[in-house]
């Protein structure tokens, strides 16, 4: 990667370039899955889905930033204690929520240095392991998280009425 490329906590500052990211993310997703996301009328659609995101202190967002642009952005949800799940091998367990990184800089290693901070993270946190879910149709992302040592879990399934 020729760039510099810095992961920092995402603040207030940056919601309406992530929301620009989370915008793409749902690009790929209604693309991929029209009958299942569909358009929103709302224009503020993606900043709502970004603030929303601010006002749970369970979410954790992290970006990365490349030539003073946020290219990159990853956030999950970080349980407390108080929310652990007794019968898991891993009672404690975040869930990244949603990781994207801009068209014009993917395939450079920002998603694995999201993904690597965002592991750091919780090491410091004390919490073991992390889960996400991804879409069959995702081969890329599916590709990427097999490289990163994500195994598969389970099979979520969904009906229309």
């Amino acid at each position: 990667m020729k760039e510099d490329v810095e992961i920092s906590l995402a603040t207030n500052d940056d919601i309406q370039e992530l929301a620009c990211l989370f915008e793409q993310e749902g690009m790929i997703h209604r693309a991929a899955m029209a009958g299942f996301y569909k358009q929103s009328e709302d224009e503020n659609e993606y900043l709502k889905k970004v603030n929303k995101r601010f006002a749970d202190a369970h979410n954790v967002i992290l970006k990365a930033v490349c030539n003073g642009k946020i290219c990159g952005f990853l956030c999950m949800y970080v349980p407390t204690p108080d929310q652990a799940l007794d019968y898991l091998i891993y009672p404690l367990m975040a869930s990244v929520t949603d990781i994207c990184v801009d068209e014009q800089y993917r395939r450079r290693g920002i998603g694995k240095m999201l993904m690597h901070a965002a592991e750091e993270l919780l090491r410091e946190k004390g919490i073991p392991a992390m889960e996400l879910y991804v879409y069959q149709f995702n081969e890329g992302a599916k590709s990427f998280y097999d490289s990163e040592g994500f195994q598969p879990l389970d099979l979520r399934m969904y009906k229309a009425l």
